[in-house]
């Protein structure tokens, strides 16, 4: 009793869920907090140094030069928007003639109203300025009772040369409607008196949809989340993973890989792991998600949207030259990996700027070469193709050539080979430059002289 709830900042709608029963007897307002003077869809005219009042739900007046008052705009079954300012008058502006802003109030159980709920235009400060329009209330609840104040008033122009803000939106709904206080959306006095506004009643409650889904449409970024805009504040009972069916290209995503949290009372994100094939996406949404009312969603939601990144693609082959199915194809950096098609092909795709290596695994196989590294990637690469062996390890055989030792071996290109010396098979040294390999035959030769033995051995990496 006697405490006021309002917003801190103009033309931000003021949006309270309670999930189960509201008892009010102090304020709650958004007064004065729609558009400023001279601003909105329906701002007052200004003439000859008289302001016209605003118009929302009702027009706003005529000042008494001529100057026009603002048209009625926005919706009476969904009132959300914020009524107009009123015109100029004479000299510097002062301050004033703001319209009513929009509060939306939705109640699980029973609304009791004894206080004041309220969405004013305010009178025009300035000489011979018009008035602001009232602005939005917009009530859902199963019950409503008390005796207080709904009110959206137009705001009364400079008496008496400015035009009076018209009337703002009222919307009740509600199946047990008892409501016995005061309902009032009066236009302002002035010159002319603006309009009065709307007041819409319904008993049967509106239908719980899905209004808006983000991202939609293509995108050329990775996604982890996808959020949906709801009509109505959601029970947060019912957000369960069950309810959503989320589809890539790679198929039916698990629904014990999603989680469900509210953002805002009418605002919920799904997330998952971090998606990056390039294709289309679905998110279903099934009608077993209720809003605080418990009413179910009126029908299943299906929403969509396609990645479309730079992407990096390939074949995998094996030494036959023969197409490899089923290799596992993973980036770094947590993004999801793919696997070959019959034809050994892969596509993957990277976030612009994206930094880091590819890896093909297939079984105890080894790859050439093991990892391709990529640096600020922000257009498609191609032709990033892989090789399938056994083993990078060579069969080496010896021969003597001279006054040296032929080591002797079938080389790999992408495979780097480095000859290691050792005098005790312990500890092992470089011996000579690394040598790139290729696709041949390829010899080493090692001095036969008369020091002591040494013993050999040569490593490959790839």
């Amino acid at each position: 009793t006697g405490s006021t709830l309002t917003m801190p900042v103009v033309r931000s709608n003021l949006v309270i869920a309670v999930q189960h029963n509201a008892n009010i007897a102090g304020n709650i307002t958004v007064d004065k907090l729609g558009y400023a003077q001279t601003n909105g869809p329906g701002a007052g005219g200004s003439l000859s140094v008289k302001g016209g009042g605003g118009g929302y739900g009702g027009a706003g007046g005529y000042a008494s030069s001529g100057a026009a008052g603002g048209i009625t705009n926005g919706s009476a079954t969904q009132p959300t928007d914020f009524g107009s300012g009123g015109g100029n008058g004479f000299a510097s502006i002062t301050g004033g003639s703001e319209g009513g802003g929009a509060v939306r109030l939705s109640v699980g159980g029973t609304l009791n109203l004894n206080g004041n709920l309220t969405a004013n235009g305010d009178y025009g400060w300035q000489d011979d300025s018009g008035g602001g329009a009232g602005g939005s209330v917009w009530v859902t609840a199963n019950t409503v009772t008390g005796s207080g104040i709904l009110a959206a008033m137009g705001g009364n122009g400079d008496l008496w040369n400015g035009g009076g803000g018209g009337g703002g939106r009222i919307a009740i709904y509600s199946p047990t409607n008892l409501f016995a206080g005061i309902t009032n959306v009066i236009g302002g006095l002035g010159w002319v008196s603006g309009q009065p506004g709307s007041v819409f009643l319904a008993s049967v409650l509106p239908n719980f949809l899905v209004l808006t889904q983000s991202p939609t449409g293509a995108v050329n970024n990775t996604v982890s989340s996808v959020n949906l805009s709801l009509s109505e504040a959601v029970d947060p009972a019912s957000l369960s993973s069950s309810a959503f069916t989320f589809t890539t290209p790679a198929g039916v995503m698990n629904s014990t890989n999603l989680s469900v949290t509210t953002i805002n009372s009418a605002t919920i994100q799904v997330s998952f792991p971090l998606q990056n094939l390039v294709g289309n996406y679905s998110l279903q949404v099934a009608p077993i998600l209720t809003n605080i009312l418990g009413t179910p969603l009126s029908q299943s939601f299906t929403g969509s949207f396609s990645i479309a990144l730079p992407t990096i693609s390939g074949t995998v082959s094996d030494t036959n030259g023969a197409p490899v199915a089923g290799v596992t194809v993973q980036p770094d950096g947590g993004l999801i990996g793919t696997t070959t098609d019959a034809n050994g092909n892969y596509a993957i795709g990277v976030s612009p700027g994206w930094n880091g290596g590819i890896t093909p695994a297939f079984g105890s196989f080894m790859f050439i070469p093991g990892t391709l590294t990529y640096t600020n990637v922000t257009a498609a690469i191609t032709n990033q193709n892989y090789l399938m062996v056994t083993t990078v390890a060579p069969n080496i055989t010896a021969s003597s050539a001279g006054t040296n030792l032929s080591l002797n071996w079938t080389g790999m290109n992408g495979v780097t080979y480095q000859t290691l010396v050792s005098t005790n098979l312990t500890d092992w040294a470089s011996y000579g430059s690394a040598i790139t390999g290729t696709n041949g035959p390829m010899q080493i030769l090692l001095p036969l002289d008369g020091s002591p033995s040494v013993f050999f051995k040569l490593g490959a990496t790839h």
